[in-house]
This record gives structure tokens, sequence and C-alpha cells, in this order.
């Protein structure tokens, strides 16, 4: 029964790995085109959904989404 318990904690270990790895990262910063200085703040979204994130005090943003072309 012990061996049964630890078979299915790893198991569900590698599924759990398995779909968390099917995320994306996409990172970028927002800068100021005259000044230079990162834009704190800004929603970057991906076009066609509602994903995004704002940028942090240094202008920088990461969105996880679904593997794709955006």
């Amino acid at each position: 029964m012990n061996i049964l318990k630890l078979f299915s904690v790893a198991i569900l270990l590698l599924v759990g790995t398995t779909l968390y790895a099917q995320k994306g990262t996409i990172r970028g910063s927002v800068i100021d085109n005259t000044t230079g200085e990162p834009l704190f703040g800004v929603t970057a979204v991906i076009a066609g959904t509602t994903t995004g994130a704002a940028s942090d005090f240094d202008g920088k943003f990461e969105i996880q989404i679904e593997p794709g072309t955006y």
C-alpha cells in the first residue's frame, strides 16, 4: 500500500510539472521614446486577448501565456 501511495504522488507531480511547462513567457520593457526613461504602470496586453501585465518600476513586464504566435 505504501508503494502505491508513493507511485501516485510521483505521477501527480509529473503531470503537474508537465501542465505547468505548457506555458510560455513574454517579457519586455516599456521605455519613453523621448527621454529613454522606463515607464511604470503601463499595461501591456496581447492583441486579441485579455491577457496582459503592468510594467514595474524599471518598465519591465512579464506575461505567462499558452504557446502560440502572438
